[in-house]
C-alpha cells in the first residue's frame, strides 16, 4: 500500500463519520470548505484569531512555519488544543524552487520534526510556501512521510498583499466558492480578522460548512467513492486518450476525428483555439489558446497522438483585475483580456505566459501535478509593462533552449 493510500485509509477512519454528507437533490447544495491560515504561529496574531474562531464555532487549518514554532511553541500547542488542524508549511518559508534537493528535504523534515516535538498529533499534510508544487516538492514531502495537500478548488483572499483592502478581502474570500474549496488566508493580516465574522456569515448564507484539511479530504473522497459505486457504467476512453481528471473516464465520448483505422478526418475538434501554442513533454502533447474576455479562460488540452484531445481544465476560473472585469461602473472588456498565450514546461511545472490588455504579461503557474487534474495559480508574477517578452513561436527569430522558460526578453520597440 502506498504512503498516500495509508494516509487516506487513516483519514477516512478518523474523519469519515464526522463530516457532513452531501445534501440530497431536494435540499440546498452544501459547500464543504476549508479555511487555512498561513505563516504562524505568533501569539499577537494567533490569539485573537483563535478567539474569533471559537466564538464562531469553526475549526480551521493552520499552516505553521518551523522557525515560528521554535519561537512560540506554547502558541502552537494552543492552536492544536482548540481543535484546529496543523499542517507543515516548511521550516523557514523559503521558495521551494530556489532550493536544491537536500535543502528542500531539510525544509520539510525540519519543520515536521519541530512541530511533532510540540504537538503530539503531528501534521499529515505539507502545504508548500507560495503553493510551489512540483515532483521535487512531492518527493521531499514523501521523504517526511507527508502528502502535499492539493485543493480541488482554491479561493485566494489575497490578504498577503497589503495593498488589498479589507473590503476586497471579504469580496474575494466569498466569491466563486464551491463545494470542496480551500480558502487561503494569512494569520498575520489584521484586516482578515476584522472581516472574518462577515466572511463566515456570507459563507453560511451560501450553505457553507467548515472543515479542516483532513476532514475535507475524507469527506470528498467518501463522496467520490459513493458516486463511483452507484453511478452508471463508465464509458471507454477513445484511443489515444486517458482519464486525467476525476470522472473523466465516465464521461460519454464526444465526436472524435480518429477514424479508428490509423487515419483521421479534419477538423480535429469543433471548437476554436485562436493563437494556439502546443508543446510536447515526454510522450504527451499540451495545447492552449487565446480566450480574450471569456471566463473561465486559457483552456489546457492533452493528447498522446495529436488527434485525440481531452480538455483537462482551465488556467483560471475568472480574472479580476478591475471593475471592467466584473462589468461594474458601466465598464467591460469585450474583445480584450487574454491574448496570445505561450505554454511552457520547466523543472516539473507548467507555465502559461499571456498578455492581458492594459495589465502587462502574466505567468499562470501550475499548482496541481499532471495526472491528478490541472490547477493554476493565476496572475502570480505580472511582468513589468516596459518589457516586451517574446516566447518561442511568438518571437521574431529563434529563442534558444538555454534561456530559462525557453523565453527571451527584448528591449521596448
Amino acid at each position: 500500500m502506498s504512503h498516500r493510500s495509508r494516509i487516506l485509509s487513516s483519514l477516512l477512519a478518523a474523519f469519515g463519520g464526522l463530516v457532513p454528507a452531501v445534501a440530497s437533490a431536494a435540499e440546498p447544495a452544501v459547500k464543504r470548505v476549508a479555511l487555512v491560515f498561513d505563516d504562524g504561529p505568533r501569539p499577537a496574531d494567533a490569539e485573537p484569531l483563535l478567539a474569533l474562531l471559537a466564538k464562531e464555532k469553526v475549526h480551521a487549518t493552520f499552516s505553521l512555519v518551523g522557525d515560528r514554532v521554535n519561537e512560540n511553541p506554547e502558541t502552537a500547542k494552543v492552536v492544536a488544543a482548540a481543535g484546529h488542524e496543523i499542517v507543515n508549511h516548511s521550516q523557514t518559508h523559503a521558495h521551494p524552487r530556489d532550493l536544491d534537493d537536500a535543502a528542500l528535504d531539510r525544509e520539510v523534515a525540519g519543520a515536521q520534526q519541530r512541530i511533532r516535538a510540540v504537538v503530539v498529533a503531528g501534521p499529515h499534510w505539507y502545504w508548500p510556501p507560495y503553493l510551489e508544487v512540483d515532483d521535487r516538492v512531492c518527493a521531499a514531502a514523501a521523504h517526511a512521510q507527508l502528502a502535499v495537500y492539493t485543493p480541488r478548488h482554491l479561493v485566494v483572499s489575497m490578504d498577503y498583499d497589503t495593498k488589498v483592502l479589507a473590503a476586497e478581502i471579504l469580496r474575494r474570500a466569498t466569491t466563486d466558492v464551491r463545494d470542496g474549496s480551500v480558502i487561503l488566508f494569512h494569520e498575520w493580516r489584521t484586516e482578515t480578522r476584522e472581516q472574518l465574522p462577515a466572511i463566515l456569515a456570507e459563507l453560511r448564507r451560501q450553505n457553507g460548512v467548515f472543515l479542516t484539511f483532513s476532514e475535507l479530504f475524507a469527506s470528498l473522497t467518501a463522496s467520490d467513492s459513493a458516486s463511483t459505486s452507484s453511478g452508471p457504467a463508465q464509458a471507454s476512453v477513445p484511443a489515444g486518450g486517458e482519464p486525467l481528471i476525476a470522472g473523466d473516464a465516465g464521461l460519454p465520448a464526444t465526436r472524435t476525428a480518429d477514424n479508428g483505422n490509423g487515419t483521421f478526418t479534419n477538423p480535429l475538434f469543433y471548437d476554436e483555439f485562436s493563437d494556439p501554442d502546443l508543446i510536447r513533454v515526454g510522450e504527451d502533447y499540451y495545447l492552449t489558446g487565446t480566450t480574450m474576455h471569456v471566463m473561465p479562460g486559457l483552456p489546457v488540452l492533452h493528447s498522446r497522438d495529436l488527434v485525440n484531445w481531452r480538455l483537462l481544465g482551465y488556467a483560471f476560473d475568472r480574472l479580476d483585475l478591475g471593475p471592467e472585469f466584473r462589468l461594474e461602473d458601466g465598464k467591460e472588456i469585450y474583445g480584450q483580456g487574454v491574448w496570445a498565450p505561450c505554454l511552457r514546461y520547466h523543472n516539473g511545472t507548467f507555465h502559461i505566459f499571456t498578455n492581458i490588455n492594459r495589465h502587462a504579461t502574466h505567468d499562470h503557474r501550475q499548482v496541481r501535478r499532471h495526472g491528478r487534474g490541472v490547477a493554476f495559480l493565476q496572475n502570480r508574477r505580472p511582468i513589468l509593462h516596459h518589457q516586451r517578452v517574446v516566447y518561442g513561436p511568438h518571437a521574431h527569430g529563434r529563442c534558444p533552449r538555454r534561456h530559462g522558460f525557453f523565453a527571451c526578453k527584448q528591449a521596448p520597440t
